[in-house]
């Protein structure tokens, strides 16, 4: 049930490994030198089922010494990936097939960057964070029904280029998919359960073209989808549970021109559309919960006309400065606070308040450019 120590050393002409999943230990060294290996096929990631951290590593099993005709991978280990261990792969594996694991370790396959392709098991569970980070020629990945969890940077700047989602999957962790440079398409399987996407999950994926949001999702975290300079379309599935848009969620967008806020939604976060220029149209649906804006929310985007839920109740610093074509906003009188400079820099807006007069709790500056107010506007 082990593979010893350099039990494969130097068997430099085999192209094709099978590790029959009976085996329980694959030890540190056990395939150093195996310079022709082009197709790897073992029960899973890490010298063990149960390994983790350091023992975790793919790399692990050919070890940190460099021999010939292999490549130096920088591989992080542990959940923040703060620590790293060199490992020496053969230049010549293009693709793993795992058979026989729930759970991937935290950057197991970090920094394998000459892996093409990955083969994940039925009955995998849990991929953790860093585990395909810098996979950088990783060419496609079919992702087995029963998914669950897809942790922090588990595939940041790796090369994937298409995703489809399983519809087990219940959550994606912080950073999962961003900076990856060929990115196009990212979609979920019908009946998705997932319920969050964490903080820049998808950020600085540039190529990025379109992204429908299971309704299943609450929360999305802060910077999730920033600078996804491609993405022309974000939609949310019919019935959205969404309630939380995080700070900046949807910062530096600059192809989107439209946007549906979801009716669940009551909090808008700091800076959650910021400079996204191209930006004409926001929609809220109808029975709009949002009680929310925050600060900076929409600054710098190409708003030309809004209405402002009935339930909003503040409005946050510069929440809508900078919008040189913005024409007209309508306040209801729910709003009972409005922070500086709400609308800085907006030299052609006219604002029709609902109430009749300025609300106490409006700051001093809220009007900052001495704009045009028509009080007790309906």
């Amino acid at each position: 049930t082990m593979v010893a120590a350099y039990a494969f050393e130097n068997a430099d002409l085999v192209t094709k490994l099978v590790i029959p999943n009976s085996v329980t230990t694959i030890a540190k060294y056990a395939l150093r030198s195996m310079s022709s290996l082009q197709e790897l096929s073992i029960p899973f990631a890490g010298v063990s089922r149960t390994a983790t951290e350091l023992d975790g590593l793919f790399g692990q099993v050919f070890g940190d010494t460099e021999y010939e005709g292999s490549y130096e991978a920088r591989q992080q280990f542990g959940y923040s990936g703060g620590e790293y261990q060199f490992n020496y792969v053969p230049s010549t594996l293009l693709k793993v097939t795992l058979t026989d694991t729930i759970s991937i370790p935290a950057g197991a396959f970090s920094s394998i960057w000459k892996l093409r392709e990955i083969i994940l098991p039925e009955g995998l569970q849990i991929i953790g964070s860093h585990a395909f980070k810098s996979t950088i020629n990783l060419g496609s990945i079919l992702f087995p029904e029963g998914l669950k969890t897809i942790e922090y940077n588990a595939f940041h700047d790796s090369g994937l280029s298409a995703v489809v989602i399983p519809n087990s999957v219940e959550s994606i962790g912080g950073s999962a998919f961003a900076g990856m440079d060929h990115l196009q398409s990212f979609t979920f399987e019908k009946g998705s359960v997932l319920q969050s996407i964490g903080a820049e999950a998808f950020s600085y994926s540039k190529k990025l073209r379109s992204f429908v949001i299971p309704s299943t999702v609450t929360s999305i975290g802060m910077l999730a989808f920033r600078h996804c300079d491609a993405l022309t379309s974000i939609s949310f599935e019919p019935g959205s549970m969404l309630t939380v848009i995080g700070h900046g969620a949807f910062s530096y967008l600059f192809a989107i021109t439209s946007f549906t806020i979801p009716r669940g939604v009551t909090v808008i976060e700091d800076s959650a559309f910021r400079s996204c220029s191209l930006l004409q149209t926001i929609i809220f649906e109808e029975g709009s919960q949002l009680t929310s804006i925050g600060d900076l929310a929409f600054e710098s985007t190409a708003l030309r006309e809004l209405s402002i839920p009935s339930n909003v109740v503040s409005i946050g610093r510069s929440a809508f400065s900078n919008i040189t074509e913005f024409e007209s906003i309508h306040i209801p009188s729910s709003v009972s606070a409005i922070d500086s400079d709400a609308f800085r820099g907006d030299s052609n807006l006219v604002i029709y308040a609902a109430s009749y007069s300025m609300p106490i709790g409006w700051e001093h500056d809220w009007n900052s450019e001495n704009l045009r107010v028509i009080w007790g506007s309906r």
